[in-house]
């Protein structure tokens, strides 16, 4: 039984049966091989995702003892219904700062391998990246973002979270996914950028976020894709896609709230961003 132990109030759910498979079958926070040495309490992420059927539940700053799963923040997710445009509610996190689902939007070497047994595989789905906080509009989202976390750019150029980026046909120079690279692993990736694209979802260091393989049957290294697979890829070599409304949301102001969507359960937004 989870006890959330953050500060989030209605964007989060309490009380969850959070499933939590065995270690020795498939169990692990972010960042660590097990379930209790991630230091969630000093404000690591400790992200967990874990599928039950229909349902993905995910958790941030997790950590596991003997009186259960404690959390930051867990959400339920529905795999098999469509969200509406503003996915959980207006101003709603979850364990991503957009309200998105992390789950949804990574990718592990065993997707990208199936992928290449495909004549011009890709991924199926959009993929997840982050910025640095001082790139992101101040106070403000796009759908199906639902919220934003702690970006500071007054330019009112800057993209905002929920922003939606494609790869250009032609890239780094005059390169395209053929003349790119030989590795058709990279190929794959590159495909599914050109074609899905990624959305803004968090402030960070790392652009483009995938599975470590901790659980697949592959691994990065039996892809030969590494952090430097895709090098000399720039931020320019992207199209934004038209962002719709900008919606106005400072997560600093106390009167800021989550306005939930209530369907029963929650629920994923599918078909409408290509998930």
């Amino acid at each position: 039984l989870v006890k959330n132990d953050g500060y989030y109030g209605t964007d989060c759910e309490s009380g969850v049966a959070f499933p939590l498979p065995p270690e020795t079958m498939a169990g692990a926070v972010e960042s660590v091989s097990d379930y209790s040495s991630c230091d969630y309490q000093d404000g690591d992420d400790c992200h967990l995702s874990v599928v039950l059927g229909n349902t993905l539940y995910e958790s941030y700053q997790t950590g596991v003892d003997s009186s259960g799963l404690h959390s930051t923040c867990v959400i339920r997710w529905h795999l098999n219904v469509v969200y509406p445009s503003d996915g959980r509610g207006e101003g709603c996190t979850s364990t991503d700062a957009a309200g998105f689902p992390i789950g949804t939007m990574l990718f592990s070497p065993d997707d990208v391998f199936a992928a290449t047994q495909v004549t011009n595989g890709d991924l199926g789905h959009a993929l997840r990246f982050t910025m640095p906080n001082d790139r992101m509009r101040a106070a403000s989202y796009v759908h199906p973002a639902s919220h934003n976390g702690a970006p500071n750019s007054t330019n009112a150029n800057a993209i905002p979270y929920g922003a939606r980026l494609r790869l250009k046909m032609t890239f780094d120079g005059t390169k395209n996914v053929t003349n790119f690279t030989t590795n058709e692993s990279a190929r794959v990736i590159l495909r599914t950028l050109q074609k899905y694209g990624m959305f803004l979802s968090d402030g960070g260091g790392i652009p483009l976020i995938a599975d470590d393989g901790m659980f697949s049957t592959k691994s990065w290294d039996d892809l030969s894709v590494d952090s430097h697979a895709l090098f000399g890829i720039a931020l320019g070599d992207f199209d934004v896609m038209p962002l719709g409304t900008v919606i106005h949301y400072d997560n600093n102001d106390q009167n800021a709230e989550c306005v939930r969507n209530h369907f029963g359960e929650d629920v994923i937004f599918s078909d409408g961003n290509n998930w």
